[in-house]
C-alpha cells in the first residue's frame, strides 16, 4: 500500500516536471523568434562591458542578440562570438560637446548622418526592440523607425535622481544638440515606447519617490569584468 503510495507521489512529481520542462522549452522556442539589436559605444569599456552583459544574458535565455558599434572595445563583442554590425558614425565620442553653437551646421550634420545610419541597419535588421548604452541619437531613429528601446542609465544621469550631478555651464551633451533639432518634428506623433535599465543600486543612488513604472535597479553589471584591469586609463570609462 505504502509503495502504490509512492509510485503515485513520483509519477505525480515526474508528470510535472515533464510539464514545467516542456513550458520551459516552449519558451526558449518563443524567445528564439524575438530578436534585440544592441547599440554600445566601442570607444568605451564601461559601455561596451554593460551593453555585453546584458547581451550574454539574454542570448543565455534563447533570445536571438545582434550588436551595432565600433571601436576598439568592439572586440569584446567579437570575442563572446556576437554578430556585430559596424555602426561607425561620427557621435562615437564621449557625448560631451564644448562651445556648442559655434558650428550648429555642422552639429546636425553629425546628427543627420547618425540618424540615417541607425535607421539603415534598424531597417534591414528588423529586430523587435533595441537596447541602447550611450547612443542618444537613437531615440530620433526609434521615432523614425517606431522601435521599442532599452536604455541602460547610470541611476545618477537621470532627472529622478535624489540629488541630480550638474554639469558646468560650458559643457553640453548630445541632448542638448538634439533638443536643437526638435523644430524637425521628427519625434513628432512617435509611437515607440521606452524602458530604463539601471545599472546601479538603489541604496547608493537613490531616486526620488516618484521614480517611473518603466524605472529598473539591474545592479552594476559588473559581471566578468577584471576589476585589477580598470584603472586610471584613458578613455576606459568608469562605472
Amino acid at each position: 500500500m505504502l509503495k502504490a503510495i509512492q509510485h503515485r507521489i513520483l509519477s505525480g512529481l515526474f508528470k510535472i516536471i515533464r510539464q514545467l520542462e516542456e513550458k520551459e522549452r516552449s519558451r526558449r522556442l518563443e524567445r528564439d523568434r524575438v530578436s534585440t539589436l544592441i547599440f554600445f559605444h566601442g570607444f568605451d569599456s564601461a559601455s561596451a562591458h554593460r551593453a555585453l552583459v546584458v547581451g550574454t544574458t539574454l542570448r543565455g535565455r534563447g533570445y536571438r542578440v545582434n550588436f551595432a558599434g565600433t571601436g576598439p572595445f568592439a572586440d569584446l563583442v567579437r570575442q563572446a562570438e556576437f554578430p556585430l554590425h559596424d555602426l561607425a558614425t561620427p557621435i562615437q565620442d564621449l557625448g560631451v560637446v564644448l562651445d556648442f553653437g559655434t558650428n550648429e551646421v555642422d552639429y546636425d550634420s553629425l546628427i543627420d548622418q547618425s540618424v540615417e545610419a541607425e535607421r539603415a541597419l534598424i531597417d534591414r535588421l528588423k529586430p523587435d526592440f533595441a537596447i541602447v548604452d550611450f547612443r542618444p541619437t537613437l531615440r530620433l531613429a526609434a521615432a523614425l523607425e517606431e522601435v521599442d528601446v532599452v536604455w541602460i542609465k547610470s541611476a545618477y544621469t537621470m532627472p529622478e535622481y535624489a540629488d541630480p550631478i550638474h554639469s558646468p555651464e560650458f559643457v553640453c551633451t548630445w541632448e542638448d544638440i538634439l533638443e536643437s533639432t526638435s523644430h524637425r518634428g521628427w519625434t513628432d506623433g512617435a509611437t515607440f515606447r521606452e524602458m530604463y535599465l539601471l545599472c546601479d543600486i538603489p541604496a547608493v543612488h537613490p531616486l526620488r519617490p516618484e521614480m517611473p513604472a518603466n524605472y529598473f535597479f539591474v545592479g552594476p553589471l559588473l559581471g566578468g569584468l577584471d576589476i585589477e584591469k580598470q584603472g586610471d586609463v584613458e578613455r576606459e570609462g568608469v562605472y
